[in-house]
């Protein structure tokens, strides 16, 4: 908080910060989110899917369902102070509360390929519903997800129009 702090006294551009969602810091991020939400430079929290980078369920993978129960609490302190909390990484038709956005443009980054290709092993973008779907940029759930908790087919609905955001 201190480094942010000492940051916006020296520039005048507006901050976005990146969380990673993890069974580790799942209980705390609602206090988390509203603490920095006060601050008027940061202007979106974006809050990032777990990356497991291996095949392997890990202990910091964290249920769709945990994420829905806490997404009321972790948007409140945004949304009470105009912004909005802004999934990225997760899977697209995930029927979030009023001040969450769900985006999963991926930014411009310089990361190595090596990266990439790392990621690339982990699952992303597999989904029950992939064949129906007609979302392209969605992430679907990781292999260490789909390990550990299995596919959720009855909390991701499929896309299938195209045009409109219309889902089964």
């Amino acid at each position: 908080m201190a480094g942010l702090q000492n940051l916006s006294r020296h520039t005048r551009v507006g901050i976005i910060t990146n969380t990673v969602w993890t069974s580790a810091n799942s209980s705390y991020l609602g206090s988390f989110f509203s603490e920095i939400a006060r601050l008027a430079f940061i202007r979106e929290m974006h809050l990032w899917n777990f990356f497991p980078m291996g095949d392997h369920a890990e202990d910091l993978v964290e249920s769709i369902p945990e994420l829905l129960r806490r997404l009321p609490e972790m948007a409140e302190g945004p949304a009470s102070n105009g912004k909005w909390l802004v999934l990225k990484a997760f899977p697209q038709c995930l029927s979030v509360p009023s001040g969450v956005y769900n985006d999963n443009e991926f930014p411009l980054t310089l990361i190595p390929d090596v990266f990439w290709r790392t990621l690339g092993k982990c699952g992303f973008g597999r989904c029950v519903h992939r064949a129906r779907c007609k979302d392209e940029k969605c992430w679907g759930l990781s292999n260490a997800y789909r390990e550990k908790f299995g596919e959720e087919p009855d909390l991701l609905r499929p896309f299938i129009g195209l045009g409109e955001a219309k889902q089964v």
